[in-house]
């Protein structure tokens, strides 16, 4: 781990909207934390959300009467995002930034619709430049010495903000280094201990990490978040056992659910 440590303001609010997801239930009840997309009579005449095999959230966080927007990842399809955006009432021009956690293309597919829609001289792009979990070992990067093994996925980035009173939140949108790795850096890099939320993917879908679903539920609750939003790439098994071992915790992704901290 790097020992710089960095100092967070905290924000007074966090609110996650779920743009891109690989599931999408228009039925589900809303709650204090997770405020489902709204159900309009009309609701069959208008266009739909779409789900897919892709990533995407929009962070807006409020600190002393203001508001900031990033966009965490673009999905896989060109105009999804952007899609979902216009159904949501989500104006790209607001957005101050758009964080890429790496270089899948489920993840950034989605940036070519946002160059269209507001050009590339506006759009400001941040990228990146051992325990059990064992990253993703099929990863490979192509260098100039040809394609080389990248197990660590070198460029995968979360979001993390605080929230006072709360503790830390945390977005980590495939977590290939592994959940409970990305949740300890944000605890070492911040020296705040208290996980408030994590929402994102697990990656424990297929034979290569399923293995490593026991202990990484057990760390998990050992670092003891109060709220959960598993998604994408975590996988049906990882998610059947977060849901019967941590039903409190635990809440349902879905495509337009805005998730609030604060």
């Amino acid at each position: 781990m790097a020992s710089q440590h960095i100092t967070l303001l905290p924000v007074d609010v966090a609110d996650v909207t779920i743009l891109v997801d690989n599931s999408l239930d228009i039925l589900l009840p809303s709650d204090e934390v997770a405020h489902r997309a709204p159900m309009y009579y009309d609701w069959s005449d208008r266009e739909q959300l779409i789900a897919e095999h892709g990533y995407s959230l929009l962070l807006t966080v409020v600190r002393e009467g203001r508001s900031e927007s990033v966009l965490y990842d673009a999905g896989l399809g060109r105009r999804t995002v952007l899609h979902n955006m216009d159904v949501l009432e989500v104006k790209a021009t607001d957005l101050r930034t758009i964080i890429l956690s790496h270089g899948h293309a489920d993840h950034h597919g989605g940036l070519e619709g946002m160059f269209q829609r507001i050009g590339r001289p506006r759009m400001l792009l941040v990228l990146h430049p051992d325990d059990f979990e064992k990253g993703f070992p099929l990863q490979q990067m192509h260098t100039d010495h040809g394609w080389e093994p990248d197990t660590w996925v070198w460029d995968d980035q979360a979001v993390v903000c605080y929230v006072k009173d709360k503790g830390l939140v945390v977005l980590s949108a495939c977590s290939h280094a592994g959940a409970i790795n990305v949740l300890k850096h944000a605890q070492h890099l911040t020296g705040i201990d208290k996980v408030y939320a994590f929402i994102g993917g697990f990656h424990l879908s297929g034979g290569i990490f399923e293995t490593i679903i026991p202990r990484t539920i057990a760390e998990l609750v050992a670092i003891g978040p109060d709220i959960i939003v598993p998604g994408h790439c975590t996988g049906w098994r990882a998610t059947y056992e977060l849901v019967r071992q941590l039903p409190d915790v635990y809440v349902q992704t879905s495509v337009g659910t805005r998730l609030h901290f604060g």
